[in-house]
């Protein structure tokens, strides 16, 4: 379950340790300038893994942003990796000043996923949603409506952490996984989604209202 505590991601403590003891032992021996350095660039990495509590807006039926960022594309097109069929697609760049653990977007059930290996485009480019390396969750909602949430690798990000695994029930806004350093979101919503975003909006995960599945 997640707790929503407030803390660091545990993927970058293996960065933040290092970073620290390096700043603490030129401090020690009096290198005050690589001190400076390494206390700069831990504050920095600390800023990047942040792991802030959302706040999660009340409401039925509300799919949440998976991604802190600024969304970069709306279109209609086929969701590559599971259901091949046209879907509405949201595209959020994260910049390096984001933060970069992702959040499930609406209540259901992990039915399947898909590693592809790919390159390393830009993230906001036009090719990194089809070429770039990128890490996919198809999920099923209480409904058995299918949404998609595909993680992908950018210029400077090239490591995907999953925290999630086949048949994991997830609940609104629990952390699915992180992306180091820059990176995109894609999220694929089933077209009855009422979308409730613009192109150049900057979105919170786990917490701004990407669209409303309609009432049936």
């Amino acid at each position: 379950m997640d707790d929503f505590r407030p803390k660091i991601a545990a993927d970058g403590l293996k960065f933040i340790i290092p970073l620290a003891a390096a700043t603490w032992l030129f401090a020690v021996f009096g290198c005050c300038m690589f001190s400076l350095i390494f206390g700069v660039l831990t504050g920095f990495t600390i800023f990047f893994f942040r792991d802030p509590n959302p706040n999660i807006p009340e409401g039925q039926n509300l799919v949440l942003s998976p991604a802190h960022g600024k969304v970069v594309s709306i279109k209609t097109s086929v969701e590559p990796d599971f259901l091949q069929k046209e879907m509405q697609c949201i595209s959020i760049f994260l910049s390096i000043f984001d933060c970069h653990v992702t959040r499930n977007p609406y209540p259901g059930a992990i039915k399947s996923t898909k590693y592809k290996p790919g390159k390393f485009h830009l993230a906001f480019s036009d090719h990194a949603s089809d070429e770039n390396e990128r890490f996919s969750i198809m999920l099923e909602t209480e409904n058995k409506q299918n949404i998609v949430i595909s993680l992908i690798a950018g210029f400077v990000a090239r490591r995907i952490v999953s925290l999630v695994k086949m048949d994991d029930k997830l609940s609104l806004a629990q952390r699915i996984g992180l992306i180091r350093f820059g990176s995109r979101v894609d999220l694929y919503l089933p077209k009855d989604v009422n979308l409730l975003v613009s192109l150049g909006d900057k979105v919170i995960g786990g917490q701004s209202i990407i669209g409303e599945f309609t009432a049936k």
